[in-house]
């Protein structure tokens, strides 16, 4: 039985070639490099470690995980509870989008059904629904994940639950999606702050650019807009109008901060990215964040994981026809 590398969950199916190609239960889908694959012992995550690696790939979907990668794995930090239970909440939300749908999702039944399971192909479509939501929520087992889906939902006002089983989202709970949405803007813009150096040139056109535009958003370089403004004015006032921002902290440049910082003040949600070797040098405060790291090498790779990253989270797929 092949089990995944850092969540020990039976495997839907592992391919080769160099990478190994992985599609787990719990984690969804990734590559990891044959280096790290043998790197990796067989007791080398504890629980906490686990929940996170698998929330991790959950929202970066096609990860390519080389070794270097799996000391940042390690020390990704673990979110509060109520971060895991909004996580849930938008989840939820995505998968069941009518008012007053039933939800029904039978905690103790996939917790006896996770223990016996030998082989993914026992697993049937109720079971692989709360592998999936355990790792959405970064829950460390499937008591955490009642918990936080049901206990903590429920007594902030956010889920009705019913004793014959299940529960939906209340009115109150779907006005906090909404909020946890962004408060945004009905836009199709993403704001891109990035350095504009001709030596990141690539990058946008080849990464940011095309994994933007692929989720359904038009992005935005202001460098690129024509305006008789101050370039200040003009930087907050198209980033009012835009529904995200994707920043680039390969270059550690203080109008990038200021503009992400601007951005999660008024609620639009941020996307983080780096050059995977400069991922040690950005701010320490900006750490607690996911980056979505690029090489000059993997930009299709790295344009297709931003892509994943906007459709899997908050924002959602866009308006705009997709292109390539």
């Amino acid at each position: 039985m092949h089990q995944c590398y850092f969540c020990r969950t039976p495997l839907l199916r592992i391919t080769s070639d160099g990478h190994f190609h992985v599609t787990c239960l719990r984690c969804g889908s990734y590559q990891i490099s044959a280096e790290a694959e043998a790197f990796i012992g067989q007791d080398s995550f504890n629980f906490e470690q686990a929940a996170n690696i698998s929330g991790y790939i959950r929202e970066n979907r096609g990860i390519v995980i080389l070794n270097a990668d799996l000391k940042f794995l390690r020390s990704l930090r673990t979110p509060s509870v109520g971060e895991k239970a909004m996580k849930g909440l938008l989840a939820l939300a995505r998968k069941y989008p009518v008012g007053g749908q039933h939800i029904t999702v039978d905690f103790h039944f996939a917790k006896g059904r996770a223990q016996l399971l030998t082989d993914a192909s026992q697993c049937d479509d109720l079971l692989r629904e709360s592998f999936e939501l355990q790792s959405t929520c970064w829950a460390q087992s499937f008591d955490e994940l009642q918990y936080v889906l049901q206990d903590f939902l429920e007594q902030e006002g956010l889920v009705r639950t019913y004793v014959t089983g299940g529960f939906k989202l209340t009115p109150r709970g779907w006005a906090r999606v909404e909020d946890l949405r962004g408060g945004t803007v009905d836009s199709d813009r993403a704001f891109v702050a990035m350095s504009f150096d001709p030596k990141y040139s690539k990058l946008f056109e080849f990464g940011l650019r095309p994994g933007i535009q692929r989720a359904g958003y038009n992005p935005i370089r202001i460098d690129r807009v024509e305006h008789n403004n101050r370039i200040d004015d003009e930087i907050v006032a198209t980033i009012r109008q835009c529904k995200f921002l994707v920043a680039d902290f390969s270059v550690n440049r203080g109008g990038i901060y200021f503009e992400a910082g601007f951005a999660v003040g008024l609620g639009r949600p941020v996307i983080w990215t780096v050059q995977r070797e400069e991922l040690d040098n950005v701010h320490f405060d900006t750490r607690q964040y996911n980056f979505v790291r690029w090489t000059n090498e993997g930009l299709p790779e790295f344009a297709k994981a931003l892509q994943n990253r906007i459709e899997a989270s908050s924002i959602g797929r866009g308006p705009r026809p997709t292109t390539g």
